[in-house]
């Protein structure tokens, strides 16, 4: 049975039995209508005039960088017109399809961009959790008008054809379901960006910045002073070349072949043979070992090699000498990215050079306190990519019950 021919999804809450029921969204709806259409003139205090831009994943995010428009103007777009708790918002010029539930109404509208709807017969969480499923989503796109700026007309949007339950008490269930899901994966989100600024503070405190002589937060016991080096007098490196595409047996084979994007992943998408790395200027790489992209958009990012294989010129492979640990010297490296661009980058266009990297020059203590700082920041990232792998996990069940859970 295809899927326009189904009457109920594949997974079901218990008790729930009877056929789902089809209809146009516009039959369901008790309002669907835009934002303001006028021009309205920006003051310094007053309620927020909103647009496409503030709904993202969900949310509504409102900044005081966003406009403001008079009390007097927000009374007379909303004259007739109120918006309410549970309302929901979707995108429909620009960035098309993005939705997000109204929690709280007050002192915020949108501009045209932004469609209110709103329904006393669907459930609230489930209409939003169809909205950002991929059929509807597929809906959207093949009704989108492409102009300068793509959009979809209000018309369009009531003429989508939806399946629902029949029954409240099924839809209420369904949108409880995905709110709970849709909050823990706010939750993994959350922890995620605190956890990335804390790695921030902490980079700002546990390494010196340019004008300092040592950090402004030691481990105890340490006091030995920090001492500036080359990055090329502690280290050798090397980068690697790219087998001829012309030759594809060089292709068919087992070494993992890293390119820039993927210097801190535990696979690859290619792989090269014996063959391609001896008839080429392609250098192993070993687990543990520094990598540092150096071309593109790829620019100044660093990893730890995960996995023993192969590297392109794209990267170069950092070892360091007797004395000077990895994890601090890849940190220290990750910390002052955006100056290495900034410095070297023209607009943070262009191509790094081994001979650029070899000549930053860095601050270092002694191995006991280079290994201590290491091993703080690698617990920060191993939370991190704890929370990344949990986020990422939740994102793939809520992609499958979508498809399980609708027809």
């Amino acid at each position: 049975m295809s899927k326009e021919e189904k009457r109920a999804p594949e997974v079901r809450f218990e008790g729930f039995h009877d056929d789902w029921k089809q209809r146009k969204l516009g039959e369901s709806l008790s309002i669907l209508k835009d934002g303001t259409h006028g021009t309205h003139k920006n003051v310094e205090n007053g309620p927020h005039l909103l647009s496409a831009k503030n709904i993202k994943n969900g949310k509504i995010k409102v900044t005081e960088d966003d406009r403001k428009i008079s009390q007097k103007e927000y009374e007379q777009i909303h004259k007739n017109f109120q918006l309410k708790s549970g309302d929901i918002l979707l995108t429909i010029v620009g960035s098309i399809g993005e939705a997000a539930v109204l929690q709280d109404p007050t002192g915020i509208t949108f501009q045209r961009s932004v469609a209110y709807l709103r329904s006393s017969e669907i459930d609230t969480y489930f209409l939003y959790t169809l909205f950002i499923g991929p059929d509807f989503q597929k809906e959207l796109k093949n009704r989108q008008v492409v102009s300068a700026q793509p959009g979809i007309y209000l018309g369009d949007i009531s003429k989508i054809i939806v399946k629902i339950p029949k029954g409240m008490k099924e839809q209420k269930q369904i949108g409880k379901f995905f709110k709970q899901l849709n909050n823990a994966i706010a939750l993994h989100q959350e922890k995620i960006t605190k956890l990335q600024a804390l790695k921030k503070a902490a980079l700002q405190s546990l390494l010196p910045e340019k004008s300092e002589t040592e950090p402004k937060v030691r481990f105890a016991n340490f006091s030995s002073s920090w001492k500036q080096r080359k990055l090329g007098e502690i280290t050798k490196s090397y980068s690697g070349g790219t087998p001829s595409i012309r030759q594809k047996e060089y292709y068919n084979g087992t070494i993992p072949f890293i390119r820039s994007a993927e210097i801190n992943s535990e696979s690859t998408e290619l792989y090269i043979s014996e063959n391609g790395l001896n008839n080429s200027s392609a250098k192993i790489v070993e687990i543990g070992d520094i990598l540092y992209a150096l071309y593109g958009a790829t620019s100044g990012e660093v990893g730890i090699s995960k996995i023993h294989g192969a590297i392109n010129q794209a990267i170069l492979a950092i070892l360091p000498k007797d004395g000077y640990n990895s994890q601090f010297i890849m940190q220290w490296l990750y910390s002052q990215k955006q100056q290495i661009i900034h410095t070297y980058l023209q607009g943070g266009q262009g191509n790094l050079s081994s001979s650029i990297v070899r000549e930053l020059q860095l601050k270092l203590p002694l191995k006991n306190e280079q290994l201590k700082v290491a091993v703080f920041f690698k617990n920060v990232d191993r939370f991190i990519t704890l929370h990344q792998i949990k986020l990422q996990n939740l994102q793939t069940l809520k992609k499958s019950f979508l498809q399980k859970m609708f027809i």
